[in-house]
């Protein structure tokens, strides 16, 4: 018993090693009442993902959603706005480049530290959402790491490609 139990408190104390967070969401309003948003992630693996980038498996990918709720009393709430943002990290050996890319946009870093500090922030998004002053609303936003590489958590070389997802979500009343 006295095994299973110590088991179980290094399993739940380790698991939390990897917990992704959103450090701060940060939310400003135009004249139009529309919402300009930025996120900043928190306790994301970098060791990891930076063995994983020189490793050159596969890119990895920053994935953010964002949605805009409308509370009602009572009832559930109404989905009103949604918008998805993908970042790609990858590995160029070719030009030895670290390329990061967001939509049409396309960064080039010599450093995996700056490639993955550019694609762990989103600054100054802006939500083409009006919002009613009558109604209450809240913003959910959700961010998610997903990549594949021949790695483990402890940094030890397998065989196969092992898949990590990582995500973390929080909201905010508007």
């Amino acid at each position: 018993m006295r095994v299973f139990v110590i088991i179980l408190f290094l399993f739940f104390s380790f698991s939390k090693a990897f917990a992704l967070e959103i450090r701060s969401l940060v939310l400003v309003f135009t004249k139009s009442k529309k919402v300009i948003t930025s996120v900043y992630l928190k306790k994301v693996p970098f060791q990891l993902l930076d063995a994983c980038l020189k490793s050159g498996d596969s890119p990895i990918k920053f994935q953010y959603d964002f949605k805009i709720y409308r509370h009602r009393f009572l009832l559930p709430d109404v989905l009103k706005f949604e918008k998805q943002v993908i970042v790609k990290v990858r590995y160029d050996k070719e030009k030895n480049l670290y390329v990061v890319n967001l939509g049409r946009w396309k960064w080039n870093f010599y450093k995996p530290e700056k490639a993955l500090l550019k694609a762990c922030k989103i600054d100054s998004l802006y939500l083409p959402y009006f919002l009613n002053g009558k109604d209450e609303y809240y913003l959910k936003v959700e961010a998610i790491i997903q990549f594949k590489c021949h790695l483990t958590e402890e940094l030890d070389y397998r065989e196969g490609l092992n898949s990590y997802e990582f995500s973390a979500e929080t909201s905010s009343s508007l």
